[in-house]
Formats: structure tokens, C-alpha cells, sequence
């Protein structure tokens, strides 16, 4: 899964998730290349859990980095906040 590959990549792992929101995003006229014109699809996922820090340098890395592949258009930002009981 997206999800666990990145944190493996991003120094931590993933206790528990859930999807709180998914969303196909497209813009018909998103990209302009050589005087074209070209759609762009997004597929825009929210997960809500808790994660564990296993490296805290490639974790602050994702953090100021983000994780997705769509940083561009706002898309694999990390919000983090401590778990409280």
C-alpha cells in the first residue's frame, strides 16, 4: 500500500489509519505543453491515525519535504501533532 511505502521511505510506520476523505480531482485544461492543452488527474486521499517515529532524521526530512508525489499541487503533506491518551 502508498501509505506503508512511504513511511518506510519517511522513517516511520503506521500504527493505525483511516481514510477520512478521497476525492478524484480533474482540470480539463490543467497543463498548457507546445501550444496543447492537457487534462490533469488528481486522486486526492486524507489518512487520519497515529504513526511511530523509527528514524527521526528521515522523519523530519518528510516532514519539511512531504511525501507525495503531487507536493506541487498541496498534495503529500504530513501534519503530525503528539497522541494524547
Amino acid at each position: 500500500m502508498w501509505l506503508h511505502r512511504k513511511a518506510s521511505e519517511g522513517g516511520f510506520r503506521v500504527v493505525s489509519f483511516r481514510i477520512s476523505q478521497d476525492e478524484k480531482l480533474i482540470r480539463q485544461s490543467a497543463i498548457r505543453r507546445n501550444d496543447q492543452t492537457h487534462k490533469l488527474e488528481l486522486f486526492s486521499v486524507q489518512f487520519d491515525g497515529i504513526l511511530q517515529v523509527t528514524d527521526p532524521d528521515r522523519f523530519l526530512t518528510a516532514i519539511r519535504s512531504g511525501i507525495g508525489s503531487g507536493k506541487a499541487f498541496g498534495f503529500g503533506l504530513l501534519s503530525v501533532a503528539p497522541v494524547r491518551e
